[in-house]
């Protein structure tokens, strides 16, 4: 992960040729339709934050598949009737190729030509669409030598270029799209400016001022995700947690609805949001200057206020406190005691929230499972082919870093190895590398081990066992056969911890580089292990298996022998079966 200076961008974003290569690795072992899709999903979501697609709705793709005369992509009309026409194409290597791509959207605007007598009246009269080419293909030198040749729809191209109708995003605009997406993500904005409605009263490295609900919405604008990058959570969604049957309602839904229709309590009802800044110049009494600056406490109402900028009032406003520190930590933790979040991902937080998990997982070639799709990490999450989730890491981290690897099934804040943690993390975004790098490597890895285990568990009498492990909203099960199986295979039980932190921290350095040696070099040995695993997992599931019952009580029964068998058995029996399975291997080869 390249981590140095505050514009630091991964390695496939640092220049065209990588972007290229990293395109060549996640797109071409597919087949030319799936490539294709594959394009044309990156291409719809990347289109609104480019300049020309920005001025129309989101695009959608067009229904007619293979008859779509060239537009693969459809926007909904804008209000005036305007229209953007997309064709996308992975790759474009030819001016012949390009001409063909024009000819396809004049045919189109041909087609739009005939419907003008059905419009007598000029105001009625379909305008002309704007069009655009997506290709990760560089264009400069085949758009110059077609300008330079006479070929069939020339003039056409010429006509579209001169009415500014014709918008072109090939390989290194969507690398610099990508660039600009990436920091709003992921690095701190250099420096922000608040500026609050009164004075900011300023005490020690505190300062508290009331800013306008419009003004903290515009910094989302500016600046995007990168804000939150501190904070504890990511956005929870605006009807997040909303129990319908109960009738109740989310926090956030709340914040929206005082937000729409009682815009002026907004400052009585919020507890505002912190800020966390490297340092502040006083540009004048009401306005600051924040350097190195993120929001450590308030990502949902900074979001509420975005989603309603169109509707605010003036007189919304909200309490803002900016505090000057180098240690962004202990000012979130601190900031976020008095909300509902769990001690536990308290604790975690510093090494494992949802934006380190997206940032790292972007960096190292992983899309993130979860993202919502219309975000800026979902159009960064497009061109990876793995996917990873971080329910799943965060079940992981619980089992690999807690005094007992049962603990990602309890949740038990006190049984968190945060001693560990602070050593393994002693270098920074080094160690953060090397670490994340594992555990990735460990989530796709186990993942290809469970199809295996699948294929070899073919039937319906394992069903009701086995889709626990395939189910999304299961990832404790799979992280726990995953760190049974590797602890299995190293002959290492991660329930024997040293109470001596730097021999702890010593051990799971070691550990988490054999895992990695290991999953890189040695895959099928890990899917023997994993097998057994398994195979030892459900044999202590098995009794509230065979007992039937309703499926809730089959699911209790079977949380309940998994999670509270101890590790040491499952261990010992674990390595009993892989001594086994070595032995008769070499009785074998000796007779």
């Amino acid at each position: 992960m390249n981590t140095t200076g505050i514009d630091a961008l991964p390695d496939f974003l640092s220049s065209f040729e990588n972007l290229t290569e990293h395109f060549t690795a996640h797109f071409d072992a597919l087949d030319s339709n799936a490539r294709g899709d594959r394009f044309l999903d990156l291409t719809q979501r990347i289109v609104p934050f480019t300049d020309a697609g920005a001025a129309f709705p989101p695009p959608d793709p067009n229904p007619k598949k293979s008859h779509d005369k060239g537009v693969d992509l459809l926007t909904a009309e804008g209000p005036d009737g305007e229209k953007l026409c997309v064709q996308s194409k992975f790759k474009l290597t030819s001016k012949d190729e390009f001409d063909t791509i024009v000819s396809k959207f004049k045919d189109y605007e041909s087609g739009i030509c005939l419907l003008r007598p059905l419009f007598p009246e000029s105001d009625q009269t379909p305008q002309k669409p704007t069009y655009m080419i997506v290709t990760s293909s560089k264009l400069a030198g085949i758009i110059a030598a077609y300008e330079k040749s006479e070929l069939a729809s020339k003039h056409f191209y010429q006509s579209l270029r001169t009415d500014n109708r014709l918008a072109i995003v090939d390989g290194p605009r969507i690398l610099l799209t990508l660039q600009t997406l990436y920091r709003k993500a992921f690095i701190l904005p250099s420096t922000l400016e608040l500026k609050s409605v009164k004075n900011w009263l300023n005490i020690g490295n505190v300062y508290i001022g009331v800013l306008k609900g419009r003004d903290i919405a515009s910094l989302y604008d500016s600046h995007g995700d990168a804000l939150f990058f501190e904070n504890i959570r990511d956005f929870l969604g605006l009807t997040s947690g909303k129990k319908e049957t109960e009738g109740r309602e989310t926090v956030n839904s709340k914040i929206m609805d005082t937000i729409r229709t009682e815009a002026p309590r907004m400052l009585e009802r919020n507890n505002g949001i912190t800020f966390r800044a490297e340092s502040v110049s006083v540009l004048s009494d009401d306005n600051l200057r924040l350097q190195g600056a993120a929001i450590v406490n308030g990502c949902q109402t900074t979001m509420c206020l975005w989603h309603s900028r169109e509707s605010m009032e003036n007189a919304c406003h909200v309490v803002v406190k900016v505090v000057v520190t180098n240690d962004a930590w202990d000012v979130a933790k601190a900031a976020n005691y008095q909300n509902a979040v769990a001690q536990i991902d308290l604790d975690l937080a510093r090494y494992l929230r949802p934006q380190l998990i997206q940032r790292a997982a972007t960096d190292q070639g992983y899309g993130t499972a979860s993202t919502k799709e219309e975000s800026i990490i979902g159009v960064l999450d497009t061109i990876h082919a793995k996917k990873v989730e971080y329910e799943e890491m965060k079940c992981l981290y619980l089992g690999l870093f807690s005094r007992k690897p049962n603990n990602l099934f309890a949740d038990n804040y006190a049984e968190l190895r945060t001693d560990v943690l602070e050593g393994l993390y002693k270098h920074g975004s080094a160690d953060e590398e090397r670490i994340f790098a594992t555990v990735f490597l460990i989530v796709t890895k186990s993942h290809d081990s469970l199809d295996i285990c699948s294929q070899a568990f073919d039937g319906h009498e394992y069903e009701r066992f086995f889709k626990r492990f395939h189910n999304p909203e299961k990832p404790r099960y799979r992280a726990y056969l995953a760190i049974l199986a590797l602890s299995g295979a190293l002959e290492d039980n991660l329930a024997k911890r040293s109470t001596d932190k730097d021999a702890e921290v010593a051990r799971m350095e070691e550990f988490l580089s054999r895992a990695r040696s290991l999953l890189e070099n040695e895959q099928t040995r890990f899917n023997r292990c994993y097998l057994n695993a398994y195979e030892i997992l459900a044999s202590t599931a098995l009794q509230a298996w065979k007992d039937g019952g309703n499926e809730s009580h089959v699911a209790q029964e079977m949380h309940k022998k998994v999670s509270q068998s101890p590790f040491d058995t499952l261990y010992l029996q674990l390595r009993m079966r892989i001594d086994a399975d070595k032995r008769t291997h070499d009785a074998l080869i000796d007779s």
